[in-house]
């Protein structure tokens, strides 16, 4: 990245030099730095192959999260070049990273990448993302083999430690998963969450997930990953019903970062198994109102290790909408999705306002028994910002509205429908991962509601699992699902 930069400094109409910047800036999650490239780049496009030139505006279209549009200018793409290895990963890439919040079918990102090895590209080079759809499409042996190779393919790499640890969960060995948690203890803060991320969101092992994470806390790490760490291992008990030990997590996260605090815990206690009291929803609307975050950009923070850079002020007002929708009280709802579109958009990767108002804006409806126009306003089409953020914040994951948008498809008795959001409400983020047992019994009764008894009962299978260790007032609800299950078996 460093070379780029400079090559962008002396030069600043040098388009191959921005554009390897633009690429290198999204890697390691400096949007600003990516979008400024990416936008320069294109001034100068004329320096550079129409080939360059397409793929610098599909850059500018990843930036902002515009799954639809980087789509489009992939299938333009792949039609003027069809033997275009880079075009075919990308576009498998594209599918894959957009599955969650379009609705796309995973296989269609496996054909790309078959695609792409065809052409010509290493089978290997796709093997991060195999292993995401490989789990998610049941294959527990084939993701096996993929840790396996990816473990052969990179034997001194960093990510070493992430992938022995994904391994020893997915194999159940007490001792390796001892030596795997071991092992990341000094890892770097980035590999620290990316290694948290694959345990508890793609390995589906919240509980292996919230051991790496207590890394974070240790007293060396920066204040803001040890309150990232907390706050992660509060959504990993969250994504188990231990709600007593997440307020624990969440007070510790309070020590290190207030405004991090605030969020993710306000957020949560608006979650799925939150049953929260009214008396403490009108606790956190005061606390939110209190507060005021400092308007600064985002400038060139690393969205990895600090996603809410530059968008403080929107998810306050964002929470403050949440909180009265939970409260009922429509007027404050209204008046906080003024004040959100009040604040509009910057240009670059601040896209959250459209996010956050089409959200408010389908539980207001919610609340008028407006059951379509909340299902109209979760579907429009919105961008959904750098994809750091993305993956690291259920702000911008949208989890929590895919799993709204679900639970509405279920009343309204669109069970195929319902079952995809409800399968896909905790992919993307370890803070979407509050949604995750809820969601399995969402699947598990459209399945039943479809006839489907073998995959019901997987479904009521994964529950009992997850929620071994569950709080005790949440027990009658792991009788019911265990009583359900054994209906489905008998």
């Amino acid at each position: 990245m460093t070379s780029y930069r400079r090559s962008v400094e002396v030069a600043s109409s040098f388009a191959p030099g921005g554009m390897g910047l633009a690429g290198a800036a999204g890697m390691g999650g400096e949007a600003d730095v990516q979008y400024e490239a990416s936008r320069r780049a294109m001034e100068f496009s004329d320096q550079v192959s129409d080939r360059d030139r397409q793929f610098a505006g599909i850059t500018l279209a990843s930036q902002s999260g515009d799954f639809l549009e980087q789509r489009r200018l992939f299938e333009k793409m792949i039609g003027d070049y069809p033997s275009d290895v880079n075009a075919w990963y990308g576009y498998g890439t594209t599918i894959f990273e957009g599955a969650a919040h379009m609705g796309w079918p995973l296989e269609d990102a496996r054909e790309a990448f078959d695609r792409a090895v065809e052409l010509g590209a290493s089978p290997d080079e796709n093997l991060m993302a195999m292993r995401i759809i490989e789990v998610f499409q049941g294959n527990s042996d084939a993701y096996e083999r993929i840790l396996d190779r990816l473990l052969e393919l990179n034997p001194e790499s960093e990510f070493v430690p992430w992938f022995h640890a994904e391994r020893s969960f997915l194999l159940g060995d007490r001792n390796d998963q001892e030596r795997a948690i071991t092992e990341l203890r000094d890892a770097p803060d980035w590999l620290l969450v990316a290694a948290t991320h694959g345990l508890g969101c793609v390995g589906q092992k919240p509980g292996g997930a919230r051991e790496v994470a207590m890394h974070m806390t240790a007293p060396h790490r920066p204040a803001l990953t040890r309150a990232l760490g907390s706050i992660s291992r509060a959504h990993l008990a969250l994504a188990q019903g231990q709600r007593d030990a997440a307020r624990s997590d969440f007070l510790r996260a309070r020590e290190n970062d207030y405004g991090y605090w605030l969020e993710h815990r306000s957020l949560a206690a608006m979650g799925p198994l939150s049953d929260t009291p009214r008396d403490t929803l009108l606790a956190i609307r005061a606390e939110l109102e209190a507060w005021h975050p400092p308007d600064s950009p985002a400038g060139s923070s690393n969205l990895w290790m600090d996603p809410h850079a530059g968008e403080h002020r929107q998810i306050r007002l964002y929470l403050l909408g949440l909180t009265s929708a939970e409260l009922g009280d429509t007027a404050s709802l209204r008046a906080h999705i003024a004040e959100l579109e009040a604040l509009g958009e910057r240009d670059g990767d601040a896209t959250s306002t459209a996010l956050f108002v089409n959200s408010l804006r389908a539980r207001h409806d919610v609340i008028g028994g407006n059951i379509e126009e909340a299902l109209r306003n979760l579907t429009q089409y919105s961008k959904t910002g750098f994809w750091a953020r993305r993956w690291t914040s259920s702000f911008f994951s949208g989890g929590y509205d895919r799993f709204l948008r679900a639970e509405l498809l279920m009343s309204l008795g669109r069970y195929e429908e319902a079952l995809v959001w409800y399968d896909r409400s905790w992919v993307l983020a370890v803070s979407d991962l509050p949604t995750f047992p809820a969601s399995l019994l969402g699947c598990a009764k459209a399945c039943e509601q479809l006839g489907r008894k073998q995959e019901a009962a997987n479904y009521y299978r994964r529950y009992v699992a997850l929620m071994e260790h569950c709080d005790p007032d949440l027990r009658p609800q792991l009788t019911r699902a265990q009583a359900d299950l054994a209906r489905l078996e008998s």
